[in-house]
Protein backbone atom coordinates (compact mmCIF):
# COMPACT_ATOMS: atom_id res chain seq x y z
CA UNK A 1 0.00 0.00 0.00
CA UNK A 2 1.54 2.85 -0.83
CA UNK A 3 1.25 6.47 0.93
CA UNK A 4 -1.20 8.14 -0.98
CA UNK A 5 -3.73 5.33 -0.48
CA UNK A 6 -3.13 5.07 3.68
CA UNK A 7 -3.40 9.12 3.22
CA UNK A 8 -6.63 7.96 1.88
CA UNK A 9 -7.77 5.76 4.15
CA UNK A 10 -6.67 7.71 7.37
CA UNK A 11 -8.85 10.50 5.53
CA UNK A 12 -11.97 8.22 4.89
CA UNK A 13 -11.56 6.98 8.72
CA UNK A 14 -11.73 10.24 10.17
CA UNK A 15 -14.41 11.81 8.21
CA UNK A 16 -16.65 8.26 8.85
CA UNK A 17 -16.06 8.86 12.57
CA UNK A 18 -16.74 12.77 12.46
CA UNK A 19 -19.76 11.77 10.71
CA UNK A 20 -20.75 9.25 13.38
CA UNK A 21 -20.48 11.87 16.20
CA UNK A 22 -22.35 14.04 14.46
CA UNK A 23 -25.04 11.64 13.77
CA UNK A 24 -25.35 11.08 18.33
CA UNK A 25 -26.87 14.26 17.85
CA UNK A 26 -24.67 16.18 20.80
CA UNK A 27 -24.99 12.83 23.28
CA UNK A 28 -25.04 13.44 27.05
CA UNK A 29 -28.70 14.68 27.75
CA UNK A 30 -30.33 11.01 27.69
CA UNK A 31 -31.98 9.48 30.64
CA UNK A 32 -28.64 7.88 31.31
CA UNK A 33 -26.82 10.97 32.65
CA UNK A 34 -29.86 12.70 34.57
CA UNK A 35 -29.04 8.86 36.59
CA UNK A 36 -25.45 9.91 37.50
CA UNK A 37 -26.98 12.83 39.66
CA UNK A 38 -26.34 16.71 39.21
CA UNK A 39 -23.08 16.81 40.11
CA UNK A 40 -21.48 14.09 37.70
CA UNK A 41 -24.00 16.53 35.01
CA UNK A 42 -22.54 19.46 36.03
CA UNK A 43 -18.45 17.88 35.69
CA UNK A 44 -19.57 16.53 31.62
CA UNK A 45 -21.28 20.36 31.20
CA UNK A 46 -18.14 21.89 32.58
CA UNK A 47 -15.43 23.50 30.49
CA UNK A 48 -11.86 21.76 29.96
CA UNK A 49 -10.09 24.54 31.92
CA UNK A 50 -12.97 25.28 34.19
CA UNK A 51 -12.15 24.62 37.87
CA UNK A 52 -12.57 21.33 39.23
CA UNK A 53 -15.63 20.58 41.04
CA UNK A 54 -15.76 18.81 44.36
CA UNK A 55 -17.72 15.45 44.01
CA UNK A 56 -17.21 14.16 47.54
CA UNK A 57 -21.09 14.58 48.28
CA UNK A 58 -22.33 13.21 45.02
CA UNK A 59 -24.74 10.66 45.90
CA UNK A 60 -24.42 7.88 42.88
CA UNK A 61 -25.69 4.59 43.64
CA UNK A 62 -25.30 1.64 41.89
CA UNK A 63 -27.89 -0.68 40.76
CA UNK A 64 -26.02 -4.01 39.35
CA UNK A 65 -29.45 -5.06 37.63
CA UNK A 66 -29.90 -1.85 35.78
CA UNK A 67 -29.37 -2.29 31.89
CA UNK A 68 -26.30 -0.17 30.89
CA UNK A 69 -27.00 3.20 29.13
CA UNK A 70 -24.76 4.75 26.59
CA UNK A 71 -23.46 8.14 26.37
Amino acid sequence: MNDMNKTRLRLAALVIGLTTIAACGGGGNGPGMAALGTVFQQAFAQGPNDAPLDISNANLSVDLTQDPFEL
